[in-house]
């Protein structure tokens, strides 16, 4: 059981559906965060604001890896405290974005963003700015758990199904894109050729 303020967690207490509306919620909001970051950059530096997106919706699923996966280690844990949390967020961060990073470069052929010019990166994929930067998120979900996970906790059963239906279908909305439809095809194409 974690303590959180007032408020005491198990780990019977994060169900598969509220992992999937957590997923969905840190998707759009690092999604939304990172829009406000690359337009402040726009404008400081006199550049027309261009965000890139993946698919149709404004969302971004490398945030909800990591949102999910802070989630699960706050509550899977009988006691974590900020410190190791944050080395935590500091480390599975970095590599969800790498990883994204190259799945987005040598699946889906895109190079959503590139960190070559921001001192201490690495290929352009991540960097210590930004890893620092979903380090500070961290503390933002280390002292927003209770709220969220009581909230959700809170709702009647029939509001999460609703909100579960709706999470599945921006999942699937996103991953309809036009670019992973042509990866798809291109795969099975080419394994038809094989044989």
């Amino acid at each position: 059981m974690c303590c959180y303020g007032l408020f005491y967690l198990s780990k019977a207490d994060m169900t598969f559906q509220q992992l999937i509306i957590f997923f969905v919620f840190f998707s759009y909001f690092g999604y939304f965060l990172e829009s406000i970051v690359i337009y402040a950059k726009c404008v400081n530096t006199k550049q027309q604001y261009k965000h890139p997106r993946y698919g149709p919706l404004p969302m971004s699923f490398p945030y909800g890896f990591g949102g999910v996966f802070a989630m699960i280690v706050l509550t899977s844990r009988s006691s974590v405290n900020i410190f190791t949390f944050l080395i935590i967020c500091f480390i599975s961060f970095t590599l969800i974005e790498y990883i994204s990073a190259i799945f987005s470069e040598k699946i889906i052929g895109e190079k959503y963003w590139d960190y070559s010019y921001i001192k201490y990166n690495f290929q352009g994929r991540i960097s210590l700015r930004t890893s620092l930067i979903f380090m500070v998120c961290g503390v933002f979900l280390y002292l927003s758990f209770p709220f969220l996970s009581g909230f959700l906790k809170n709702l009647p059963s029939g509001v999460i199904n609703i909100l579960y239906l709706i999470s599945w279908i921006n999942i699937i909305v996103e991953l309809l894109d036009e670019k992973l439809i042509t990866f798809i095809s291109r795969a099975l194409r080419n394994r038809d050729d094989q044989n």
